[in-house]
Parts: structure tokens; C-alpha cells; sequence
């Protein structure tokens, strides 16, 4: 066997650069060096993400995000107009109601 030290992913080691620093704004950059490190560390990046990070982005399609505030906000109002002309009774009707016959063709 080989007592060769393991690999380490990414920017596992300290010594590895360029590596990608995370500011609490929400903000990213890629430094080259240690020498740019620390002067962006003094300026309040840090090299873990925030919690501003680790949110999910927004989604270009609302209506497809659950989670998305604009998303629960556009299915509330639609329900609210569907309601308000009585579209939701009628295709909660349609869903529910037992399927019929299937249509017979025509005798000549």
C-alpha cells in the first residue's frame, strides 16, 4: 500500500487558490492569491456561505416554485378570482363527478 497523503476536493487545502469568498450581502468573488484573500477578509468576506446563500434562487416561472413567496402570491390571487366567478365550483364539479358513458358512435 501507498503512504501517499490523500487527495483533498476543491478548496479543501489552505493553500488552494483561486478560491470563491461569500459576503453576507449576498454578494460572490473569486480570489487568486492569499495576499487578496485577506484584504477582502478585512471587507467582511468569509470563505463559508451565509444563510443568504443557501437559500433557493427564485425560479423564472413562478407559478412552478412552491416555495417561491411570488409563486404563493400569484396561486392566492387566482384562487381569489377563480372563486370569485365561481370557475372553482365548477371544475372541482367536473373533477369529482363519476365519469360517464363513453360517447356511442352514430348508426346511419
Amino acid at each position: 500500500m501507498s503512504d501517499a497523503a490523500p487527495v483533498l476536493p476543491g478548496n479543501a487545502g489552505p493553500d488552494d487558490y483561486p478560491r470563491m469568498l461569500y459576503h453576507p450581502s449576498g454578494d460572490t468573488m473569486i480570489v487568486a492569491d492569499p495576499a487578496a484573500h485577506d484584504a477582502a477578509h478585512q471587507e467582511g468576506w468569509a470563505t463559508t456561505p451565509s444563510p443568504v446563500h443557501q437559500r433557493p434562487s427564485p425560479s423564472a416561472m413562478p407559478i412552478l416554485s412552491g416555495a417561491d413567496p411570488s409563486a404563493l402570491l400569484l396561486r392566492a390571487v387566482l384562487e381569489a378570482v377563480l372563486d370569485e366567478r365561481g370557475l372553482t365550483r365548477q371544475l372541482t364539479d367536473a373533477l369529482t363527478a363519476p365519469p360517464s358513458e363513453p360517447p356511442q358512435p352514430r348508426r346511419r
